[in-house]
């Protein structure tokens, strides 16, 4: 299977299968001479992982699992814990086409929900899930890996879950990704999301004040009230008012103190009134 535009941006590995894209982009990048981009795309991802060492359910042919390594250079003046966001941003804009994608904090992208949509597991993301984000470090460089939801249908999707066939996407009608127009599709996703990445890692280096309202507006979770159940245990309700200069998620709680979270699950409630 041929991702000639892509091919064009980055040097692209294409596996008809593989256990996870980014133990694979890992593998190849440990091997590089010289840390460059490099890209690891499939369709029949078996044991990919999500965020907190959750498993990431692919079927196989209906969803695209990538896997994009960036050098350190690349990033170099960028704090690492933007990574997940930049990525997500980056994805947001490549499906902005398709779907009205939203970023959930911190690594979800989401799709809004219909009033009379019973999914309580979107409901407590603010949205059905259409694609993660996993960042992991990596010899040399940080590695993004994103699974999309791509031609699943919406009775095989799992709860909390959406595809771009099940949003409605005229483009993404196809059964699997071996019909014709549906590797041209995914082709075109995963070269706007690589220049995507590339640009706003451009725009943090140049202008980070004006990366940071930027990717602010662009998240579903700001604004809104949320609750935070923090890894020690901790529950925290309250509105989540605003990015931290590192990424975290500013938290006004309830009990009026501004609370910076780095890591943790995040509930939804409802939005914050002006």
């Amino acid at each position: 299977m041929i991702f000639d535009t892509v091919s064009r941006l980055v040097t692209t590995h294409y596996l008809s299968s593989c256990g996870s894209t980014n133990a694979e982009a890992f593998e190849l990048a440990r091997l590089q001479p010289v840390p460059a981009e490099l890209l690891v795309v499939t369709a029949d991802q078996r044991a990919g992982r999500g965020r907190m060492a959750r498993n990431w359910s692919d079927t196989a042919g209906k969803s695209l699992a990538v896997s994009y390594f960036l050098p350190d250079h690349l990033f170099a003046a960028v704090n690492p814990t933007w990574v997940p966001l930049v990525a997500g941003y980056a994805m947001c804009g490549a499906l902005k086409n398709l779907v009205a994608a939203q970023l959930k904090w911190p690594n979800d992208i989401i799709l809004p929900l219909l009033d009379d949509v019973q999914d309580e597991l979107a409901r407590a993301r603010g949205g059905a899930k259409l694609c993660g984000i996993l960042c992991e470090t990596a010899h040399n460089g940080i590695i993004i890996g994103a699974g999309l939801n791509m031609f699943t249908a919406l009775p095989e999707l799992v709860p909390g879950a959406i595809s771009l066939a099940a949003a409605g996407a005229a483009e993404a009608r196809h059964p699997d990704i071996t019909a014709p127009g549906a590797t041209a599709l995914a082709d075109k996703i995963i070269a706007q999301f690589v220049t995507g990445t590339r640009d706003a890692l451009e725009l943090v280096a140049r202008d980070f004040e004006a990366f940071k309202r930027e990717i602010s507006v662009s998240t579903a979770t700001i604004n809104r009230r949320v609750r935070a159940e923090l890894v020690s245990g901790e529950v925290l309700e309250g509105v989540a008012v605003e990015l931290g200069d590192a990424g975290e998620l500013l938290l006004q709680t309830d009990a009026g103190v501004l609370r910076a979270i780095t890591s943790g699950e995040i509930t939804h409630l409802r939005a914050a009134r002006n």
